[in-house]
Order: C-alpha cells, then sequence, then structure tokens
C-alpha cells in the first residue's frame, strides 16, 4: 500500500509541475496564436493527441498526466475532453486484449520490478466486477495496470470498460478543465487574482508532498538495519 501512496504523490507533484508550467507559459506565449495554428493543422494534431492518450495507456512507462492539460488549453473544455477520452477508451482496450491473447508472461517483461508486486496484486482483486470495481477505486492512478491486470482475469471487457473508462473520464475532466481554465489568461481578474492563487497552491502542494517524501526516505536510511 505505500507504493500505492507514493505512485500518488509522485502524479501529484507532476500535475503540480504542469499546472505551474502552463501558468507561467500562458503569459510567455500567445495562445489565441497557438490555438490559431492548431486549427489550420487540421484534424492530425486532434488525431496526434488521441494517439499519444493512448500510448500513454499501452506503453506502460509512459505517463498521460501532462496531455490532459496541453489538451484542454489547446482545444477547449469539451472537444478537449473528448479527444482524451476516445484516446483512453483505445488504450484501455488495446491493453486489455493484448494482456488477453498473450498472457502474463508476456505482459510481465514490461512491467518494471518495483511494479512487478502491485501487478500481482491488482490481478487478485479483479475476478468480479465488485472486485474490480474496488481496485479501480484503489488503484486509480494506475489505469494501465489495471487494464492489464483485467486482461489477465475472468472478468468480461463489457464490465472492464462500463467501470474504468467513467471513472478515469471523471479524472479526466478535472485535468483538462485546468487546461481549459489557462485560456482565459486575459481576463484582468484571473491574471491578478486566480491564476497566482493556483501558482502559489500548486508549490505549496507540490513542496509539502516533496518535503514529505524527502523526510521519509531519510528516515528509512537513519533507521538501524
Amino acid at each position: 500500500m505505500t507504493e500505492i501512496m507514493q505512485k500518488k504523490e509522485l502524479n501529484l507533484v507532476k500535475i503540480s509541475i504542469l499546472i505551474l508550467v502552463l501558468f507561467v507559459l500562458s503569459f510567455l506565449l500567445d495562445i489565441d496564436v497557438l490555438k490559431a495554428w492548431v486549427e489550420r493543422a487540421g484534424p492530425w494534431i486532434p488525431l496526434a493527441f488521441i494517439a499519444l492518450k493512448a500510448l500513454t495507456i499501452i506503453v506502460i512507462p509512459f505517463t498521460g498526466a501532462a496531455v490532459y492539460p496541453l489538451v484542454g488549453l489547446l482545444f477547449g473544455l469539451w472537444p478537449g475532453l473528448a479527444y482524451v477520452a476516445i484516446g483512453d477508451l483505445i488504450g484501455f482496450t488495446t491493453a486489455f486484449w493484448i494482456s488477453r491473447l498473450f498472457g502474463q508472461a508476456f505482459i510481465e517483461r514490461f512491467i518494471a520490478h518495483k511494479q512487478g508486486s502491485l501487478f500481482a496484486h491488482i490481478v487478485e482483486k479483479v475476478e468480479t466486477p465488485k472486485g474490480f470495481f474496488h481496485a479501480a477505486i484503489a488503484f486509480l492512478p494506475m489505469p494501465e495496470l489495471l487494464s492489464y491486470g483485467a486482461g489477465l482475469t475472468k472478468l468480461r471487457y463489457s464490465i472492464f470498460i462500463m467501470i474504468i473508462w467513467p471513472l478515469w473520464t471523471m479524472v479526466a475532466t478535472v485535468l483538462v478543465l485546468i487546461g481549459w481554465f489557462f485560456d482565459f489568461g486575459d481576463d484582468p481578474f484571473v491574471i491578478t487574482f486566480v491564476m497566482p492563487v493556483i501558482a502559489v497552491a500548486t508549490c505549496v502542494v507540490g513542496g509539502l508532498i516533496f518535503s514529505r517524501n524527502l523526510l521519509a526516505k531519510k528516515g528509512v536510511e537513519d533507521t538501524p538495519g
């Protein structure tokens, strides 16, 4: 369970850093010019983001945390959410069927040693719809492991996708909303009040999590063997 908490905290740190980067870029870049370039590029840019989002699920070492706010910033709330939802659907489905068709030995080649115990624990929990729902809540920051783990069990694909996709879409909505919010960077109220508050809160949260992990690590190292 400690590894799960570390994974959640690491994701929070990554998201905090990304929000801070978006905050800075909103002042350095002309968002309207960037969005105009995306529109001129036609359907290829949305398709590229959909493919990228799917790959963050299929290729286990990848992380898709940065994709959600960026999509919200470039495409807006509803188009951005649609793109990442389609990408997630493709990614979940592909990972599930790769696991089911090729088996555990094949999947474990691509799972880091640190994730191995988590993956085994997930597989044990997802045999039934109820078990998978509980696992999906507990391991929500790891949708790729959930997808591959579910594929190794007798859980039906229809049950799997009806549970994981809506749950993860709720998370995606919040992250896309953060990126979409930065599209209002020219608003005086946002510049004067809202964005500085977000930036400060992000730094505080990220700093507290980092300090907590650093102190915990130091405590472990100082513990007599």
